[in-house]
This record gives structure tokens, sequence and C-alpha cells, in this order.
């Protein structure tokens, strides 16, 4: 991440006028040994002082989604609404409960999955879309919303953490209990 000057041009932060490329408001990061980012801020405090914060963040993912620029705005409206319905119905379920599972019939990892929460003891929701022969067109909205591209969908506290092998994984390892409870998962 590029080092950035102060933008905000506030009588709080008359740093960068008196001296341009002040460190006022600049940001340094870079990632550290567990592959988080470490981020660096440093400012001028309203006592004079310099004040330097660090906080750490999730790598960002690189992830491979078409540019609006790239698609005719006669589509665009298709493409935002296309089976809009059934996405906002998984929103508002994760928004909801605390762990919801998609899924669908015939697909004998759905299945698993709540299995595995049942013996986990842990409660959830789960929504069921189709099977193998219908439904397929609303649930590729899902896989187009999510970029997972199975099912089920396990969500805990919102966050999408994969399917049956990754919930059994996490649950092995104790991290979907650290994350139904709040707490970070120390590395």
């Amino acid at each position: 991440m590029p080092a950035r000057r102060c933008r905000s041009q506030s009588a709080a932060c008359s740093s960068h006028a008196n001296r341009p490329g002040a460190i006022c408001g600049t940001t340094v990061g870079g990632l550290d040994q567990r592959g988080k980012l470490a981020v660096v801020k440093i400012a001028k405090g309203s006592d004079n002082g310099i004040q330097i914060g660090v906080h750490f963040e999730e790598e960002l993912m690189a992830r491979n989604i078409l540019d609006e620029a790239h698609i005719h705005p006669a589509i665009r409206d298709t493409i935002a609404n296309f089976h809009a319905d059934i996405v906002r119905e998984v929103q508002t379920a994760i928004a909801a409960d605390e762990v919801v599972v998609v899924g669908m019939k015939q697909n004998p990892f759905p299945k698993r999955a709540r299995k595995a929460l049942h013996t986990a003891g842990v409660p959830f929701r789960y929504l069921e879309y189709g099977s193998y022969l219908r439904d397929w067109r609303r649930r590729n909205a899902l896989k187009m919303w999510t970029g997972w591209p199975t099912f089920p969908m396990v969500f805990v506290k919102g966050v999408l953490i994969g399917g049956a092998n990754d919930l059994e994984s996490l649950i092995q390892s104790g991290e979907l209990k650290l994350m139904l409870t709040g707490k970070s998962v120390s590395s």
C-alpha cells in the first residue's frame, strides 16, 4: 500500500499546508507473518504531538468480476435484478440468524453440514432452493452474489465460511465456537 498524504485540508490538520508531504495522515501498510495487512496511521494530535496507530486487517481477496464499464448500460438492470428475491431472502436470514446454511435437495453436502451443526449443538437456519432438476437459475444468482461455486453455502455471523468441508474444519479446530462467541482467533 503506498503512503498517502493527508487530504483533509482542515484547520486541525494544518501541517501539510506548512510542509508539503508532511506525515500528517500518512498511511503505510504491509503484510505481517500471518498474512494480515498491518496498517500504520500517523497523524498530528490535538496537542501537536505525533500519534501513531496500528491495526490489522485481512488481506483483500482478488476476485475477478467484470467491471461495470464493460457492461452495456441496456443490460445493467437485468444483471442487477437477476433473481434478486432469493439474494434478499438469504441476506435477511444471515442478518437475523447467527448460522445459516443454504442448500438444495438431493445434494449430500448440505445434509452433512446440517448434521455437523446438530452434532456440535449449534442452532442454525436452513434455506433450501430446489434440486438438481429445478431452480438452478435461482441458485445461480446466489453463486454470482457470493462467488462461491457449490452448495451448501454456510454463513456464520454474516460471513461466508464455505461449504460442508470448511464448516467441519472450523468445528474441529474450535474456530467456529470462537466466531460465535465473538472472540478472535489467535495465531
